[in-house]
């Protein structure tokens, strides 16, 4: 008789709570656009010895690496910062720091998509997913 008032109790207690909204569904619906996006803002994040003495070059490159297609190259003495490309081209990014008499690469792809939500959010909304290109050196 007990485990049957257990089995009740257990089982209302995950009918209450599995209607509730998660409060995932706000983060996801906080980033959306209303029309499909054409161009992602990238954060792309450097390492914090980055912005010391030196300057650290970034090179973009349409596709991979080995396509070897310029796209963009400058230096910056910021840790993160925002570049906008278009959505659905993979873009390679390279930053070379150089610390202590030594140069290091870090190099990592990116190809911004554009998913719908729409179980989520009330509307129909767009968000840009792959907009974050971490390019830090883990081990220096």
């Amino acid at each position: 008789m007990k485990s049957a008032i257990r089995l009740t109790v257990i089982c209302i207690l995950v009918i209450l709570f599995s209607c509730q909204k998660s409060d995932m569904s706000e983060s996801r619906c906080a980033d959306c656009f209303t029309a499909e996006p054409t161009t992602a803002e990238i954060k792309v994040s450097l390492s914090p010895f980055a912005y010391s003495n030196y300057k650290t070059t970034i090179s973009i490159y349409e596709g991979y690496l080995q396509d070897s297609i310029l796209f963009q190259r400058f230096e910056t003495t910021s840790s993160t910062w925002f570049h906008t490309l278009t959505i659905n081209k993979t873009y390679t990014f390279v930053a070379r720091y150089y610390k202590d008499g030594t140069y290091y690469e870090a190099i990592n792809s990116v190809t911004p998509t554009v998913k719908v939500e729409k179980f989520w959010c009330v509307s129909k909304c767009y968000r840009v997913i792959g907009d974050h290109c971490d390019l830090r050196i883990k081990y220096h």
